[in-house]
């Protein structure tokens, strides 16, 4: 959670609206069954039992939304799941928020 915070500080900083952090999948699927973001920053592990890619794949939206997955490791299923995805895109851990911040303005809105 310390990581997620610094980041939603870092966006929040240079004008960016972040309506939710959430440690878990079961918290982070309500949120998104209750809004449609511009962007979603999804780390691939997250606490519980969902995991960052199977929550994307429960969404039909989820093929227009932009999202970049996060993570120190990636199972070859997962890595496979992003790389099909047009809209998907992957920043491997540790990274930086600078590193972020140019991913996110390169995303055709």
């Amino acid at each position: 959670m310390i990581f997620a915070l610094e980041i939603k500080s870092k966006l929040e900083s240079i004008g960016y609206n972040i309506i939710a952090v959430v440690p878990s999948g079961d918290e982070a699927y309500q949120i998104l069954l209750e809004r449609t973001p511009d962007l979603i920053l999804m780390d691939i592990h997250l606490e519980g039992q969902v995991d960052g890619v199977t929550i994307v794949k429960n969404f039909q939206w989820s093929c227009k939304v932009p999202i970049i997955f996060f993570s120190g490791s990636v199972s070859p299923e997962q890595h496979d799941f992003i790389q099909n995805q047009p809209h998907c895109h992957f920043l491997g851990k540790p990274f930086s928020s600078d590193e972020l911040v140019r991913l996110i303005e390169s995303i055709p809105s």
